[in-house]
């Protein structure tokens, strides 16, 4: 792959990852609104508070330049097979 190839493919890494993460954070929010809504309902706050504490886990996971840096590298691989 040329250099320009690699700027664009980092650009496609770069999007989806931006992406992931948004959607993510999208579904903390609603989470975190559910919970609100369903106070006193206790067994539906504790599934809704389960499903969040899941997400906060993979955003921490996610939300880094480590996860970046390393499924960039990846997704590089991946596509230099492909090419």
């Amino acid at each position: 792959l040329s250099h320009k190839d690699n700027d664009h493919t980092g650009d496609r890494m770069r999007n989806f990852l931006n992406r992931e993460i948004e959607k993510l954070k999208e579904d903390k929010k609603q989470l975190e609104q559910q919970i609100k809504a369903a106070a006193g309902d206790k067994e539906k706050v504790k599934v809704l508070e389960k499903k969040l504490a899941q997400i906060e886990g993979e955003l921490s996971h996610k939300d880094n330049d480590t996860y970046r840096r390393k499924n960039a590298v990846i997704f590089k691989q991946i596509m230099n097979m492909s090419g």
